[in-house]
């Protein structure tokens, strides 16, 4: 079927060609009709303590800061931070931020904070931005971008917006890299500009059909919009590497003294069949991702999956034809498209890396310049010799061959040899999320970032967020005992109540302020000396009943047990530790297996999660981590049962 497939499409390029175009409209048209794109927004959690954290923060503290998804305004000054000429404009810059409906900003001015949000030695400071978590991620971007523009200029002030979410984004521009080396490579290979322009060309027209496939398919199925970035170069290295085969063969076989139809036929019979196949397995590789679990994984698998079918039925469709409008020309090469092949590698090249805009642009007018002369000039149009082909039996890789099938043993043993040496570090790997230390230095997160973890330590870019339910205030007090007492802890900041608001405005929330046993000896809320105990197991056993029979309940007021047990109560916990080190995911572990069920043995009613961007990290990680192995098994099962059809063998699978 494959053969007669390449020879009608080599004999009927322009149906082809019509067909192809077709098929690319009516897409077009489908996904113009549904409004574009329409890509998947929220990052799902899997289910975890951490989520479970997340969701008693969206739930009872929603818009509170510390609550939710993050950014800062971080900024340093020669002066100190409270200084009016470095106040007045930073404070000008807040008030236009919280103007954005996305953002609680809380200031390092408001009152109370001071302690938390400017550093001991008065001269670094940062605004915490709370985002609101139905925002979308385009958004957040341009709301950054945003921000940046009304940072004042202030005399000795360096100000930096931090957050991996309102990062700058520039799209990357690693495939124009890989294309201007493909360009070289090909026709190092190849030895002809037009052979090393179809499997680029075939890469391209697969890539730019399953993106629109895929936008159609964001309707149906829930796909993030990274995936097309994924997508595009999964297609890109695959497009160029199935078409590869196929004109490597088509060669071959004219060089075998057969026509161009019948080289077309066999090529497609040969390398097609491979072709077809592989594609296959790398299709069913992709959907393996949806074993994970997440939506946005699994859609990431689809949308992938996607581009590389649309490219692999690119290479036996639309290769055939263009070979069939380029005939024995692969064969030809002149000096002017080689010229031009080179510059359009070069300007490729300096696109992706950055480069001056002269810099492109001149070689991409070059590349025009050289293409059009050649049209008059004689000497560009000279045709380059081909290379003197071999004979197979004296070329390295038919000796490398037959030394591989002399000795498999010894092929073997040193084979496997060499994996193993190579997999060493995998003993080592910690598999985990890259925090805001790993944005290239420059970037305003990557400043935020090291300005925060100068000023106020390594660990305070990645606060741990604890929340207790079913706990009072009062116990409050010696679950902050706990945490500060454990390894790895630098800070604690709260108790932070759900009911935060009403308490300042009952005179509570001095009873509750500062240490536990100075509250006691100060009676600072009209308790008497010693109404508090100072040991924190007996805070954790306190029941508010003690208040109501002691000597200080008619200072109290009458609703006073209920503002005391707020429906939830949040702490943040500040790690001595950067949060991508060992030493704080260990400090998450030490806190869910220790210190939590240590308090819970005190106050039973009490129920507590760890939550925060590092923790869900952490436990992002070890979810992939235990899904891994089932997805290996369910794409190695079914690649299995896929080459078992196809080569009606056991044993060809298994070496496979």
């Amino acid at each position: 079927m494959l053969a007669r497939l390449g020879s009608w499409c080599y004999r009927r390029p322009w149906s082809v060609l019509g067909i192809w175009l077709a098929v690319v409209a009516v897409f077009a048209g489908a996904a113009g009709g549904l409004g574009g794109a329409k890509y998947l927004e929220n990052f799902e959690l899997p289910d975890s303590d951490s989520s479970s954290g997340i969701d008693v923060l969206a739930e009872r503290f929603s818009g509170v800061a510390g609550s939710g998804f993050e950014g800062t305004i971080v900024f340093r000054s020669t002066a100190e931070v409270t200084d009016p000429t470095v106040r007045e404009p930073m404070e000008k810059l807040f008030a236009q931020v919280e103007k954005l409906d996305e953002f609680v900003v809380s200031s390092p001015y408001a009152e109370g904070v001071e302690d938390f949000q400017i550093s001991e030695d008065r001269h670094t400071a940062f605004a915490q931005l709370t985002i609101d978590p139905d925002t979308d991620f385009n958004r957040l971007a341009e709301l950054g971008d945003e921000i940046r523009s009304q940072i004042p200029k202030i005399k000795g002030t360096e100000v930096a917006v931090g957050g991996a979410m309102l990062a700058e984004f520039k799209p990357p521009k690693s495939e124009l890299i890989g294309l201007a080396f493909a360009i070289i490579v090909l026709i190092v290979a190849f030895g002809s500009v037009l052979a090393m322009g179809l499997p680029i060309a075939v890469a391209l027209a697969g890539v730019g059909l399953g993106a629109v496939v895929v936008t159609v398919a964001s309707h149906v199925t829930e796909i993030p919009e990274m995936s097309t970035i994924i997508g595009t170069m999964i297609g890109l290295g695959v497009g160029i590497d199935y078409a590869l085969f196929i004109v490597t063969r088509y060669r071959e076989q004219l060089h075998a003294g057969h026509s161009g139809a019948e080289a077309a036929s066999i090529a497609l019979d040969t390398a097609g069949r491979a072709v077809l196949f592989a594609g296959m397995t790398v299709v069913i590789s992709l959907l393996g991702m949806l074993a994970i679990g997440l939506s946005f994984i699994g859609g990431m698998g689809v949308s992938a999956a996607i581009t590389v079918a649309v490219t692999m039925i690119a290479s036996v469709t639309l290769l055939p034809a263009l070979l069939g409008f380029a005939k024995f020309r692969v064969e030809l090469t002149r000096l002017r498209g080689l010229l031009a092949a080179g510059f359009v590698a070069l300007g490729l090249l300096s696109v992706g890396l950055n480069l001056a805009q002269g810099v492109w642009v001149t070689a991409f007018a070059i590349a025009g310049v050289v293409l059009v002369s050649g049209l008059v000039l004689k000497p560009l149009r000279r045709e380059i010799p081909p290379r003197v082909r071999k004979p197979a039996n004296e070329t390295l890789s038919f000796r490398w061959s037959h030394f591989i099938q002399r000795h498999p043993w010894f092929s073997m043993s040193f084979g496997a040899a060499m994996l193993l040496v190579m997999a060493i570090p995998v003993l080592s790997m910690r598999i985990g999320s890259a925090d805001e230390g790993n944005f290239p230095e420059g970037t305003d997160v990557r400043r935020a970032y090291d300005l925060l973890a100068d000023g106020f330590g390594p660990g305070f870019s990645g606060p741990l967020v604890v929340t207790a339910q079913g706990t009072s205030l009062i116990q409050a007090l010696g679950v902050i005992d706990k945490l500060e007492a454990t390894d790895g802890v630098a800070k604690v900041v709260g108790p932070i109540p759900s009911n935060v608001e009403e308490l300042s405005t009952s005179g509570l929330g001095a009873l509750i302020g500062g240490d536990a046993g100075d509250a006691g000896e100060t009676g600072e809320a009209g308790a008497p000396a010693g109404l508090l105990p100072s040991d924190p197991d007996e805070l954790l056993a306190f029941d508010l009943s003690v208040l109501r029979d002691s000597d200080a309940a008619a200072l109290l007021p009458e609703d006073f047990e209920e503002l005391l047990a707020p429906t939830a109560i949040m702490f943040q916990v500040l790690p001595e530790t950067s949060p991508q080190s060992t030493e704080t995911v260990e400090l998450i572990d030490r806190i869910r297996d220790e210190v939590v069920p240590e308090i819970q043995a005190l106050a039973p009613d009490s129920v507590m999660h760890v939550t925060g961007n590092t923790a869900v990290n952490v436990d992002f990680s070890t979810y992939l981590s235990g899904r891994t192995p089932m997805f290996f098994g369910i794409v190695l099962a079914l690649s299995f049962l896929l080459l078992m059809a196809v080569f009606r063998s056991i044993l060809v699978p298994l070496k496979a």
